[in-house]
């Protein structure tokens, strides 16, 4: 199924695509989500200082819970997880490549076939697809190439299109796949 319902265009598509322009791409669509996420992990944090602070109170009111610190050692982990996984979404891989754009274009489809896409989005030289891996799980994969380079990024998804800041590998194990297929074609 062809989906063309992204806002987020880059000029000039049928064009080879820079680095930037593939960076400026890929987190267009995700501004409100990872504000959102960002809102939560700092939350979390807060509670889990909240938590660690009833937990380290020598005079309180109340008795101590063992549950204090759990809890807050759960949320302060949660809070820092989430801020150092968000970057990780809009992590690049870039493969050098000889091949002519056909060729590259031709890569990429055949590499589409090896997928279960449930969605496409295909413009010039870039493609969003969104997948589902053998697990059942969403993953967004978008792929650009220029004259030099193939450029590659992964990351999971949720079926309504939204990302959570909790993938358990998922965008690693997505981005490894990818990254073999077109490391493997880019120049024989």
């Amino acid at each position: 199924m062809v989906k063309n319902a992204n806002n987020a265009k880059p000029e000039n598509l049928n064009k080879p695509m820079t680095e930037q322009q593939f960076k400026n791409f890929i987190r267009q669509p995700d501004k409100i989500q990872d504000a959102i996420n960002y809102i939560v992990c700092i939350l979390a944090i807060l509670a889990g200082l909240f938590f660690l602070s009833l937990a380290l109170q020598i005079s309180t009111n109340r008795p101590k819970h063992a549950l204090d610190i759990y809890a807050a050692i759960f949320l302060l982990s949660m809070g820092v997880y989430g801020l150092w996984r968000i970057p990780k979404d809009y992590e690049i891989v870039s493969i050098n490549s000889d091949k002519t754009l056909e060729q590259k274009r031709q890569i990429t489809e055949n590499y589409l076939l090896t997928l279960n896409v449930r969605n496409r989005f295909v413009s010039g030289v870039l493609y969003r697809i969104r997948y589902r891996n053998k697990f059942l799980n969403s993953v967004d994969l978008c792929v650009a190439f220029d004259e030099k380079r193939f450029f590659i990024s992964a990351k999971g998804a949720d079926n309504y299109g939204g990302k959570g800041m909790i993938d358990f590998g998922l965008t690693r194990r997505a981005t490894k796949r990818a990254k073999q297929h077109f490391n493997g074609k880019a120049s024989i």
